[in-house]
């Protein structure tokens, strides 16, 4: 298992099944240098999640991926979904430090490679936890290619925050967007902000960063008051979903 398995041992074996699954996988596109980032992040990610939400959650956050990456004109809508991309990760010849961008290696993935008659066969075939694997590895190919073209690093538990919260795609590439413009380090102070707790960062910082998100979700918010209302109607829906939980 090389490189993955040294550096996730410990989610695999917390993981069972899917774990397992996801450390054949993602040892296939672990690469060097940034590249190394996307192992660690698809294990992280599975693990900050979870074993017994991840089979709903990682499908929540495939959709909101799959959509900012739509919106930042990185993905097209006829690209492969997220569980064939680290499908043809997996049996692809070329490795992401092959190129000089993972936008560049996700695009010679979605335009390059063709499946033969016994990988399509065998990827069609895949047992439902190889699915959630392909699923997870897939998203977090994707979001290291919207932290490259925003310039910035979200973490695991931010995108746990977004699928448990649903925030929605627009509204999450708002805040990108916002944070991008500013020294926020931690994506999760926006989602800790949302959800009134305590952050890392400076608060005042954090909360000009929502509220500027927001209004870039939101064109039609044209006063303070309107993005004050916006902020206390999702902090509501927020409450609403944690009552149901």
């Amino acid at each position: 298992m090389g490189f993955f398995g040294a550096l996730v041992g410990g989610f695999v074996a917390a993981l069972g099944a899917i774990g397992s699954a996801i450390s054949g996988i993602a040892s296939a596109v672990a690469g060097s240098g940034i590249f190394s980032g996307i192992a660690s992040f698809a294990a992280n990610l599975a693990s900050k999640i979870g074993i017994g939400s991840l089979p709903l959650l990682i499908l929540t956050i495939v959709d909101v991926v799959t959509r900012v990456a739509e919106l930042l004109g990185i993905r097209k809508q006829d690209d492969v979904p997220m569980d064939e991309l680290a499908y043809r990760a997996e049996v692809s010849d070329k490795k992401p430090e092959d190129f000089d961008s993972i936008n560049e290696y996700i695009d010679f993935l979605n335009n390059e490679i063709e499946l033969t008659p016994e990988q399509r066969k065998r990827f069609e075939n895949l047992t439902e936890d190889e699915k959630i694997a392909y699923k997870t590895v897939g998203s977090a190919m994707q979001i290291k290619a919207i932290d490259e073209k925003y310039n910035i690093t979200t973490s695991e538990a931010f995108w746990k925050d977004v699928a448990e919260m649903k925030i929605k795609a627009d509204e999450v590439n708002g805040y990108l967007k916002a944070m991008s413009e500013t020294n926020i380090k931690e994506s999760e102070s926006i989602t800790n902000y949302l959800k009134g707790n305590s952050i890392n960062e400076n608060r005042n910082t954090v909360a000009e960063t929502v509220k500027t998100g927001l209004k870039y979700s939101y064109p039609e918010l044209s006063t303070d008051e309107e993005v004050e209302e916006k902020l206390a109607e999702i902090r509501q829906n927020i409450d609403n979903k944690t009552a149901e939980q």
